[in-house]
């Protein structure tokens, strides 16, 4: 089975190229070892796989310098950067809604980091998953991207309740929590977890552009390129992708299916049709989930409960024959490799 997609949006790295040349840098160097061409970074619809864009964002931090390249692209991506996708967003009903299909159709941003949208009570919470072993660097970026983003398209539709937001990254720079141009009232860098926490009041505020019409053809121009997407990479990297992010230990077929809002027999259908089994690709993701979980300090026996194994020595096993290694083999390896990446990460 081939590894689940990991594309980006071309027009996210010809939009840090362009910030950069504005800059008065010599972007030449950007493509060097990256496979890409200026044409190819040009072309409508295109994306980038994960290597690309790797040595991409690497060689932009060498040449800028900058630790916050991602907030300040971010900070340049309203909504109408975003493609369809951002039009779906502009035109839908309410906050609620808008990021309900953010969330759906993410895809088409970046296969790299995937939100996913959860009713907490009091809050409405949007967790950022990075896909297992990507880069720390490219995961800041990325993440810095998506925040930055959100904030600035926050600040235009709500106006001064955006205050009401807070954001948190996982070892973020501190020097974040110094920008006073955030519309958020809070931005914490030394969280556990990625997330943008809004009061659930707000899910309600109705959008001025709202256009039941206008958003109906947005929604399914995004479909249309979605399916594009998928018939690109397989219809099982999505699915995966939704069992990485999905809160539940083991969520059944026939919740993955109602998330990505198709029938379990569909499911069924276009697996059978790829050769791969859900039953393996919920074992890969429940392993790829302990990966992370131990890699951020969780302890065998938790990390073994919050994955819904029976016992730590069922644990054990099931995650040496998926990794050929103990977890606490994996906890030592993290901790080397995390040491090693803190310092390569600096500018």
């Amino acid at each position: 089975m081939t590894d689940p997609a990991s594309l980006t949006a071309m027009r996210y790295l010809a939009g840090l190229r362009d910030m950069l040349a504005e800059q008065g840098l010599d972007t030449t160097a950007l493509l060097a070892g990256t496979g890409l061409t200026e044409k190819r970074l040009e072309e409508p619809g295109a994306f980038s796989g994960r290597e690309e864009f790797e040595t991409f964002i690497a060689n932009a931090r060498a040449l800028s310098g900058d630790p916050l390249l991602g907030f300040h692209l971010g900070r340049r991506l309203n909504l109408s950067a975003h493609g369809t996708i951002g039009f779906a967003g502009l035109t839908a009903a309410d906050v609620g809604q808008a990021l309900a299909l953010a969330v759906r159709f993410f895809p088409l941003v970046t296969s790299l980091i995937r939100p996913a949208l959860s009713d907490e009570g009091e809050y409405a919470v949007v967790r950022i998953t990075p896909l297992p072993g990507l880069n720390p660097a490219t995961e800041q970026f990325l993440v810095q991207t998506l925040i930055a983003s959100v904030d600035l398209m926050a600040g235009f539709l709500l106006g001064g309740q955006a205050r009401a937001l807070h954001i948190d990254l996982a070892d973020g720079p501190v020097e974040l929590e110094k920008r006073r141009e955030l519309s958020a009232s809070t931005l914490d860098c030394r969280a556990r977890e990625h997330c943008i926490r809004l009061p659930s009041r707000l899910l309600e505020i109705p959008f001025a552009l709202a256009d039941t019409r206008s958003a109906r053809e947005a929604v399914r121009r995004c479909e249309e390129e979605l399916g594009a997407l998928e018939r690109l990479t397989g219809f099982h990297a999505r699915l995966y992708q939704q069992l990485l992010v999905s809160d539940q230990a083991q969520p059944s077929l026939e919740e993955i299916a109602a998330q990505l809002h198709v029938s379990s027999r569909t499911v069924h259908r276009r697996l059978a049709t790829e050769g791969v089994r859900f039953r393996d690709l919920a074992n890969r993701a429940r392993i790829e989930k302990a990966r992370r979980l131990l890699g951020r300090g969780g302890s065998v026996t938790a990390t073994a409960h919050r994955l819904g194994y029976g016992d730590s020595a069922n644990f054990t096993r099931a995650f040496r024959r998926h990794t050929g290694m103990t977890p606490s083999d994996y906890m030592r390896t993290c901790d080397t490799g995390r040491k090693a990446a803190t310092r390569i990460s600096r500018p």
